[in-house]
């Protein structure tokens, strides 16, 4: 064997040695003094118990559940984790003692992302976060606010409507999926920076469903903090450049709201801008703008579209609630008229 190989080989015996010796007196050190601890099956050192989960995690933690109970404990990576997997147990979580456990993980991705903690979905819990999302409650998500949009989403979904027919009578295959993921980005998009023709270079959409299948991705840094230094995966580098990019776009949204008002999200936004928030201290700056903006366009978006796909999805699985669902459309609104969001109850 070659000397470089020996070397090598006694460098990583010497790291994984040390390491489980990190492991082996953090997991005593965690174990002591803190009441029983809850039951779970024993973590590996360094990776904990992330090989149990396989390719199928929501089956592999059922399977886990049931012979470790409804709230049990398990490492993904260094990273302690409670599983609960039963409605009683869930509620003291999630509202009980909801305050205690409602920030979420700080994640590599978002945080090579310089606003992503400066918006409502993954800033911490706290003072900023309840003065962010009063003035979203307050200033944007009224009932006048979201009803002074409905010809924007009303003109939007013509266009899909008519799409779909012209594609019908050209007997052309139609990727649903990719058409509910265009029309919810481009109403999103509408909604909240205004007329969208002006932004077209940036290519906001396809910038923001890169960012979500980049934080979809299984992260080794997430659970292994001390690799996310040499970013095996690449995700830092990838995000870092995709958080540049993003933030040129929303830089140029601002600049163009501020030289001309509009009566948009942005527009609201903006008129909070340099504001103090709260008694201590935290002011709606630039960066909280664009931060906010990208949480809007995010949630708009992508988990709207997702639940759209789920919903034609059963439907085309169930033909019989398919055709009962078509029936009532037609003895209601009949074939000549589209359903308008005043149309439901």
């Amino acid at each position: 064997m070659a000397p470089s190989a020996i070397t090598f080989l006694t460098v990583l015996a010497v790291l994984c040695s040390f390491f489980y010796v990190l492991f082996y007196i953090s997991s005593r050190k965690h174990g002591k003094g803190k009441g029983e601890a809850l039951p779970g099956p024993r973590p590996l050192p360094i990776i904990g118990n992330l090989h149990m989960l396989g390719i199928l995690p929501h089956q592999s933690l059922y399977h886990l559940a049931k012979k470790y109970g409804p709230m049990m404990s398990i490492r993904l990576g260094s990273v302690p984790t409670v599983v609960v997997s039963s409605p009683p147990v869930a509620e003291m979580f999630l509202k009980t003692h909801d305050a205690i456990f409602a920030s979420r993980p700080k994640v590599q991705v978002l945080q090579s992302i310089s606003n992503s903690q400066r918006g409502i979905a993954f800033t911490e819990h706290g003072p900023y976060w309840r003065s962010v999302r009063k003035i979203c409650n307050m200033q944007l998500f009224t009932p006048s606010k979201i009803e002074s949009f409905a010809p924007t989403r009303k003109e939007v979904l013509m266009h899909f409507t008519e799409s779909l027919k012209e594609a019908a009578t050209a007997k052309e295959v139609v990727n649903i999926s990719k058409k509910l993921a265009e029309i919810n980005g481009e109403m999103t998009l509408m909604m909240v920076l205004g007329p969208v023709k002006k932004y077209k270079e940036f290519n906001l959409i396809d910038l923001v469903e890169e960012l979500t299948k980049i934080a979809g991705v299984f992260n080794l840094a997430d659970f292994v903090p001390f690799l996310g230094a040499f970013d095996l995966q690449g995700i830092k580098a990838s995000t870092r450049t995709l958080g540049e990019k993003l933030d040129y776009a929303l830089e140029a949204v601002i600049d163009d709201h501020l030289q001309k008002k509009q009566d948009d999200f942005v527009g609201v936004l903006l008129t909070e801008l340099d504001q103090t928030m709260n008694p201590n201290g935290d002011i709606m700056d630039r960066n909280s703008i664009k931060a906010i903006i990208l949480d809007m366009i995010v949630a708009g978006s992508d988990t709207s579209a997702a639940t759209l796909e789920w919903a034609l999805s059963e439907l085309i699985r169930h033909p019989r609630v398919m055709l009962k669902l078509q029936q009532e459309l037609e003895s209601i609104f009949g074939n000549k008229r589209i359903v308008e969001e005043n149309d439901l109850p």
